[in-house]
């Protein structure tokens, strides 16, 4: 792996904990 691919592998990573946690966010306070 190169630098390039290590750095999106992070990057969708912070991204995709970002989403998660505002998903969270939004939807447990509705159930």
């Amino acid at each position: 792996m190169n630098q390039i691919t290590i750095n999106n592998a992070v990057i969708e990573i912070f991204i995709g904990d970002l989403f998660n946690a505002q998903y969270d966010a939004i939807v447990i306070p509705t159930n």
